[in-house]
C-alpha cells in the first residue's frame, strides 16, 4: 500500500511538472508571436499597376484568384475617386469572365435603369453621360442628379459594364435631387395620353415648386422640411395623380420617389436604419429574381466604404454584411475590399493623408505600405487567420480598435496610388 501511494505521488508530481513546463512553453510561444506592425503587414503586401485598364505586377494573380473564387465582391470606396473608377473599369472584364452578370451600385432602382439606357450603344456612353449631366445641371445645387457617375472615368467604367453585358442593380433610394430629371421621365411616359398638353402644364408648375424648394433648402442654414413639403405640395400631387395603375413604369417610379423622400425625411431626423433596410430589400429583390432561373447569381458591389464591411457598420448590418450572410448560406465566398487613398492631389498640390487623417494614423501600419506610383494589395484575410490561429497578435495601444475593425471587416485592403477627384463629365 505504501508503495502504491509513493507511485501515485510521483505520477502527480511528474504531471504537475509537465503542466508547469507546458505553461512556460506556451508563455514563451505567445511572447514570440509577432505583433501586427508595419513590418508584419509588409509580409502580407503585394503591389500592382494598371496600364490601359489591364492589371500588371506581382499582385495580379492574387486579384484574379480572389475574383474567380468569389460569388460576391464588395468594393468599399471613397466617393469621387478617379483611381477607383480606373480600378473598377479594369476589373469588369475579369469579373465577367468569372461569371459575374450583376453589378449592385449606390443609386436608386430607376436611376440604375437610366444609366443602362445612357450606356447604349456602349461606345457612346461618355458622350451620352456628358449630355445628360449638362442638360440637368442645376446651378443652385451644383450637384449631379444621379450620384457617383458624373466623372469621365465613371462613364468609362459604365461603358465597360455595358460592353460586357452586365446588369446594374440600383439599391439605394432615388438621390436627393433625382426628381429634377425624373419629372421629365414621367412626362415622357405620358406622351400617349389624350390630355398630354395639360399634363405638360402640370409638370411645368410642379417643376417651379420643386426648384423653388431646393433653392430655399440650399440657402437656409438649417434647411427646410424639403421632402415633406414636396410630398404634400398640391401642384406636385396633381402632376403625380395623372398616372394610374395602368401606367406601370410611371407608378413604380412615383412610388420610388415617395419612398425616397420619406427616407430622406427620416434621415434628417437621425434615422440611418431606414435607408439600409431599403438597400437590403432591393438587393434581395434582385437576387431572388435571379435565383429563380436556377443559376446562383454572382454580384459585384460598389458602395461607399461605410456600407461594405462584413461586420456591423454605422450601427447597421449593411450590404457588406448581407452578402457575407448569403455566401455563408451558399457555401461560397464573399470578398470585402476596403479602398483607401493615401496620396491625393487637391488644387494642384499633393497631400499625404497619413499626415492629416486621425483614422489613417490609427491604421498607420497599413497605410505606410501605400505608394504614389503603385497600387497596394494587402491580404487582410490572411492576417485575420493568423490572429485566429495565434500566429499574430494585435497591439494593445490606442491603435487597437480601428486596426481590429479593419481586419475583421474586410478581406483585402487596396491602397490607391496618387489619386484625384474625377474630372467632371458635364458643362456647368
Amino acid at each position: 500500500m505504501k508503495q502504491i501511494i509513493i507511485i501515485a505521488v510521483s505520477i502527480l508530481a511528474f504531471l504537475n511538472c509537465n503542466k508547469n513546463t507546458d505553461q512556460v512553453s506556451l508563455a514563451n510561444d505567445l511572447g514570440n508571436v509577432p505583433t501586427i506592425d508595419s513590418a508584419y503587414i509588409a509580409s502580407k503586401t503585394k503591389y500592382f499597376t494598371i496600364k490601359d485598364y489591364q492589371f500588371e505586377g506581382e499582385a495580379t494573380n492574387a486579384i484574379k484568384q480572389m475574383i474567380n473564387e468569389s460569388q460576391f465582391i464588395v468594393l468599399g470606396e471613397s466617393h469621387g475617386s478617379n483611381e477607383t473608377s480606373i480600378l473598377t473599369a479594369a476589373m469588369i472584364p475579369l469579373v465577367k469572365k468569372a461569371g459575374f452578370d450583376n453589378f449592385a451600385v449606390e443609386v436608386g432602382p430607376y436611376s440604375a435603369k437610366k444609366l443602362m439606357e445612357l450606356s447604349k450603344p456602349a461606345d457612346n456612353t461618355v458622350k451620352n453621360m456628358h449630355d445628360f449631366y449638362t442638360n440637368y445641371y442645376f446651378k443652385e445645387l451644383d450637384d449631379s442628379h444621379i450620384p457617383f457617375f458624373h466623372g469621365v472615368e465613371d462613364a468609362k467604367f459604365l461603358q465597360a459594364v455595358a460592353k460586357n453585358d452586365i446588369e446594374l442593380w440600383g439599391l439605394d433610394q432615388e438621390y436627393y435631387s433625382s426628381i429634377i430629371y425624373q419629372a421629365d421621365e414621367l412626362l415622357k411616359l405620358a406622351k400617349d395620353k389624350s390630355n398630354f398638353e395639360a399634363i405638360q402644364k402640370m409638370k411645368n408648375e410642379a417643376d417651379k415648386v420643386i426648384r423653388k424648394l431646393y433653392t430655399e433648402d440650399e440657402a437656409s442654414d438649417d434647411g427646410i422640411d424639403l421632402f415633406k413639403m414636396m410630398l404634400e405640395d398640391e401642384k406636385i400631387k396633381t402632376f403625380f395623380s395623372q398616372f394610374n395603375e395602368k401606367d406601370i413604369v410611371a407608378t413604380e417610379l412615383i412610388k420610388d420617389i415617395k419612398i425616397s423622400w420619406d427616407i430622406y425625411t427620416r434621415w434628417r431626423q437621425g434615422s440611418h436604419e431606414d435607408r439600409i433596410s431599403y438597400m437590403r430589400e432591393n438587393f434581395m429583390r434582385n437576387y431572388n429574381a435571379k435565383t429563380k432561373s436556377g443559376k446562383t447569381p454572382k454580384v459585384l458591389c460598389k458602395f461607399g466604404r461605410l456600407h461594405t464591411p462584413q461586420i456591423i457598420s454605422g450601427g447597421c448590418y449593411d450590404v457588406g454584411h448581407l452578402t457575407n450572410e448569403l455566401a455563408t448560406e451558399n457555401g461560397t465566398v464573399c470578398s470585402n475590399i476596403s479602398l483607401l487613398n493615401r496620396y491625393q492631389t487637391f488644387s494642384g498640390s499633393m497631400k499625404d493623408n497619413l499626415k492629416g487623417s486621425v483614422y489613417y494614423k490609427r491604421i498607420k501600419a497599413i497605410m505606410v505600405q501605400g505608394k504614389m506610383d503603385e497600387w497596394t494589395f494587402i491580404d487582410l484575410k490572411s492576417i485575420r487567420s493568423d490572429l485566429k490561429n495565434g500566429k499574430a497578435k494585435l497591439p494593445k495601444n490606442g491603435n487597437y480598435h480601428d486596426l481590429r475593425s479593419l481586419i475583421e471587416g474586410f478581406d483585402y485592403q487596396i491602397i490607391l496610388p496618387l489619386d484625384k477627384n474625377v474630372e467632371p463629365n458635364y458643362a456647368s
